[in-house]
């Protein structure tokens, strides 16, 4: 994968993700003459995505992105020594590649910003427009209507990791109905009582 490793300033050490498909974490491996050396060593343990890591202040951290790209994508930095990775608050949000001016201390990064919008139209209009319903700045998709129509579930990150919401059917009342840390909630499907 693309991004997915850096060599240390010394040229000593490759920090590296081990991704088993969304699941990845940061390891790093001795480098001698381009081979690794020693044992591996795991430097995070939560199995979020991740992509991009660089190493700064002279190699004695690492900064990388995880999350995933319609949730909430963070930028983190953990010691190259070990310990628990700290998030970057205020900065990273939607980044998908960094960058590195060592020699004076500066950091680039790209974001990438995709519009998804629920829409709604009457299919008894004669010609019917589509209209912008449920929508944000941020992700909104997988509508789903109750089986009396009266309520639609959604996935959306308006509130950072995408989460299930409910609205009435004319778009009132939105609220989330999960509260998950981390991942993607998305496809409501209800149950045929409308219930669950």
């Amino acid at each position: 994968r693309g991004h997915s490793q850096a060599v240390s300033p010394d040229g000593r050490e490759l920090a590296w993700l081990r991704c088993d498909r969304f699941d990845c974490d940061l390891l790093l491996a001795g480098l001698q003459d381009g081979r690794s050396t020693g044992t591996l060593r795991q430097l995070t343990h939560d199995h979020k995505t991740k992509r991009s890591p660089i190493w700064i202040n002279d190699g004695k951290d690492i900064v990388y992105l995880a999350g995933e790209s319609t949730s909430e994508t963070s930028m983190y930095r953990v010691r190259a020594s070990g310990g628990e990775p700290r998030r970057i608050e205020g900065i990273g949000a939607d980044a998908v590649h960094l960058s590195l001016a060592a020699k004076r201390n500066r950091m680039l990064y790209s974001t990438v910003s995709i519009n998804y919008d629920i829409r709604r139209f009457d299919l008894n209009a004669a010609d019917p427009k589509p209209e912008r319903f449920l929508s944000s700045t941020r992700y909104e998709g997988s509508p789903s209507y109750s089986p009396d129509g009266t309520r639609i579930a959604f996935s959306s990150n308006r509130v950072g990791v995408r989460q299930i919401w409910v609205a009435d059917a004319d778009g009132a009342n939105a609220s989330p109905l999960t509260s998950f840390s981390d991942g993607i909630a998305d496809n409501p499907k209800w149950s045929p009582d409308g219930q669950f």
